[in-house]
This record gives C-alpha cells, structure tokens and sequence, in this order.
C-alpha cells in the first residue's frame, strides 16, 4: 500500500503506457475481470458501442456520442488518452465526471486495485464504467485503447463494433504487416454483433471480414455509403451522404480535415446499428455541434489567431499527413511544424510525408521535448529524421514558439502526441 499519496496522485502513479510504453502494456481480463467484480460489473448494466482502429477512434466515438444524445438517449463516452484532466476519459452526455467523485471513488476502489495490480488504463476503465452504471446511462460509447483482442476495454458486450482503419503503429505488440494489426483489432468483434468499418485496404478488409463470417457478424463498410461534393467550411466540413438505409442530405461537421467524412460515415452507419431507423435530421442538428456536445480536443483545433496555431493529435504518418494537407488547404503560407514523437513510431513513414512536396512547400520542421519515456529526445530526433533527409531545428520549450526568431509571424501546427498538444493548450 502506499499511504502517502492522495486518491488522485495514487491513480496517476499506476504504469500508464502513455509514459512508460511497453513496460506498462498488461494485456488480458484477469486484473479488470477482479475489479469490475469487485465493483458488482457496472459495465453489465448498460447498452454500449465499441470503437477500434488506428486513427480517427475519439473523433469517430465522439461522433457516435453526439448522435445518441441528440436522439434523446443519456450517453456515456470512454475515451482516452486524456489531454488536460483524466475525468475527460469518463463523460456523461459530454461532461466529465466531478473531480470529488474520481477521488471518492478511488478511495473506495484502492485497495483492490492495488491487490489485483491494475494499470493505469485498467483502472480507468473500470472506474468509467462504474461512473457509467451509477450515473443510469441508457448506452455508453468505448473506445479501444490498444489493439482490441486484449484491450482491458474488451469485456464488454457492444451492439456493435466499430474498427476506423489500420495503419502500422505498435508493431512490437500488434504485429509487423497491416493484416497481422487488423486481425488484433477485429478481436473485438462479437458472435451475432454487427461489425462497422472504415478501412480500405483490400488485405486488412478482407482479414475483417473473415473474422466478421467466422463469428456470424453482419459486416458494413463506410466505403458502401456514398459521401458526394465534399467541400471545407470554416472550422469544418460538408458533404453529402447516403448510405444503403437512407439519405442524410446535406451534413455539416464541425471537424476539420479531409479525413473526417469517413469517420462520419462509419459513425452514422454505427448509430443506426443501434438506432434503427436514424432520424436525419437527429444526425445533422449532432454533427454541426460534436465539439460543443462532447468536449472533443485536439483535432485540427485553431487556439491561436494571427498567425494561426493549430493542434492536432495525429500521433503517426497517416494522420500527421491528414493535418498537413488540412493546413495547406487553408493556409496560402510556409507553415511550421513544431512535433514530437515516440520512439515505437515508423519515422521512415514520417520523413515521407515531411519530404513531400506535391501539395506545397514542405513544412518548416521544430522538434520538442515531452515528458514521456516513450518519447524520442528532441535532439536525438532531430539527428534521426537528418538521416532521412529532413532537416529541423529543437525548440527547447513551446513557451518560446511566440518569440521565436524562426517561427513568430507564421502559422504552426502542432502535432505528434497527445502530450504535446496538451502542453500547448496549458502553455499558448
């Protein structure tokens, strides 16, 4: 036991893989088996969604989230990670659980964390659903963690499945090629449960639906939906859908990036799994407002006007390339990237997309520091993206990027990790 510290600091120190990486990656049920037990197994005590994939989970639950709400239902919504607090991990219809009930009932729950040996994530997860169950929610949606077969998130039983894609990330723990990673995520898929999906690729799709067959689960792919005349708003998105049920119409999000109407896609498709028939009107008035109803962060979200700042919590290739082309589309200007990465990251894939010039000038490259163990030294990336022919200068603090010789006066993304965007939402 350790006495000393508070409820909240206690649940802070557990082995978190956001700061300690593999070393704090505990697959398997028998730790958050023990404390859902121990917590009479909230998470049997509400409907609920579950939401796998590489990129585009918190976007894509959130929403799914926002759809429900607006359908009249009281949601809950497990995401993680967090950026400024953990309660963000535990919203009910869009707000984040109280302070003095997290400490609370980590008092409560210590003991048996402690003796079951639960991560960070594990006790989380567990204290959302708790938080869920107590809170009466009509249907909760959870994202995934990591991968999905072993994913502490995976004891529950959802009225549908969703995975958003697969791209190579984790491959010390989900497998080396993009077919050996959707098989992990397709762990969460159920017998009898029907099964939603983004994904593209034709060895990744094809895995899904294999699985999807083996366990009698009814598989719809967002690319089956039409999605037409796909055009940028101001601080968001529009375009036209229909899917094999009915047509949406005109869909106004309120997310930028030209990433984002898949995730919408795979989210109406998802709602009306469990919604059936979905109200077209209901999506609409839910998508203009995700941010507001949901508290979502951190996705192409401008902080600073003139010259702009925006963040984003692309975290790999894929989606440090969705930011890019966003910020090329808006902005006629050289534009700085100030980033930060972890080491289990392809920075091959990474240089790539610094390197590519085919819709603009590439960035202005800055790298930073995050506390992370799991995270690349600034000057050791900088050493190792040379290597792959990108040159970037270390920015010691993001305190300094007002003031900075090289930067002031231009519009930054910032991008790379969760923890650095949360930095810059507490400093700038």
């Amino acid at each position: 036991m350790t006495p000393d510290l508070t409820p909240r600091d206690f649940l802070l120190s557990l082995p978190g893989f956001a700061h300690r990486g593999a070393a704090a990656y505990a697959p398997g049920f028998e730790r958050i088996s023990k404390l859902l037990d121990a917590m009479g197994n909230p998470h049997r005590r509400f409907r609920s969604v579950h939401v796998g994939g590489t990129n585009g989970k918190g976007s894509t639950s959130s929403m799914i989230a926002a759809i429900l709400m607006e359908s009249g239902l009281r949601v809950g919504l497990h995401t993680s990670p967090h950026l400024l607090d953990v309660t963000e991990r535990m919203r009910v219809d869009g707000v984040p659980a109280t302070t003095d009930w997290l400490v609370a009932s980590v008092a409560r729950y210590r003991r048996v964390i402690e003796e079951v040996g639960a991560s960070f994530f594990e006790a989380t997860v567990a204290l959302s659903f708790d938080y869920f169950a107590n809170r009466e929610v009509d249907i909760a949606v959870v994202e995934v963690g990591l991968g999905g077969r072993l994913d502490a998130t995976n004891v529950i039983l959802p009225e549908v499945s969703v995975i958003t894609n697969v791209s190579l990330e984790h491959t010390d723990l989900l497998g080396s090629t993009l077919e050996a990673i959707a098989a992990e995520k397709s762990g969460i898929v159920k017998s009898g449960v029907p099964v939603v999906t983004g994904i593209t690729e034709p060895g990744p799709l094809h895995v899904v639906g294999g699985i999807a067959r083996e366990r009698g689960a009814a598989l719809r792919k967002a690319d089956d939906a039409r999605v037409t005349d796909v055009r940028a708003i101001d601080a968001g998105i529009s375009f036209d859908l229909a899917t094999d049920v009915r047509s949406y119409g005109r869909l106004q999000l309120d997310l930028a990036g030209d990433h984002q109407p898949r995730n919408a896609t795979t989210a109406v498709l998802a709602a009306e799994a469990v919604l059936p028939p979905l109200d077209p009107v209901v999506v609409q008035r839910a998508l203009r407002d995700v941010r507001s109803r949901t508290g979502l962060r951190g996705r192409l979200e401008t902080i600073r006007e003139d010259p702009r700042v925006v963040v984003d919590v692309s975290h790999n290739a894929e989606g440090i390339a969705a930011a890019l082309r966003y910020m090329r589309s808006t902005i006629n200007e050289p534009i700085s990237l100030v980033l930060a990465l972890m080491k289990d990251k392809d920075l091959d894939a990474v240089a790539r997309v610094l390197l590519d010039d085919t819709a603009g000038p590439p960035p202005r490259v800055f790298i930073t520091d995050v506390d992370s163990k799991r995270a690349w030294n600034a000057a050791e990336l900088r050493d190792q993206l040379a290597q792959r022919g990108v040159s970037a200068l270390v920015l010691e603090s993001l305190k300094e990027l007002p003031d900075h010789r090289d930067i002031a006066g231009h519009p930054v993304l910032i991008a790379g990790s969760h923890l650095l965007v949360a930095e810059a939402l507490k400093v700038l």
